[in-house]
């Protein structure tokens, strides 16, 4: 079993992580290419790091935060949110 936790930690090769950017900039994998990467690759966990880098760096470089500013500290409370009673807060922060 994969610790997501620590796949998401990890590190992967800086070189290898921008030569799946250039590869990739404007189009999706083929069939073939996705499955020459696969045999390439090491284990499942190794390709797993190189996902969760690339989707990082691709957070990181966005323009605009996917969660707004204004709604950063709500979203973050109702993150660690667990009485059920207060359910009702997700609409007052999606409002």
């Amino acid at each position: 079993m994969v610790d997501c936790v620590e796949t998401y930690r990890a590190s992967a090769e800086g070189r290898d992580l921008h030569d799946i950017e250039l590869t990739y900039a404007n189009r999706l994998p083929t069939v073939l290419e996705a499955n020459a990467a696969a045999a390439a690759a090491t284990s499942t966990e190794h390709r797993l790091v190189k996902l969760a880098q690339i989707i990082k760096r691709f957070l990181r470089e966005l323009p605009e935060p996917v969660i707004p500013t204004d709604f950063y500290e709500s979203t973050v409370s109702l993150a660690g949110q667990t009485d059920p009673s207060k359910s009702n807060l997700l609409s007052s922060v999606s409002s």
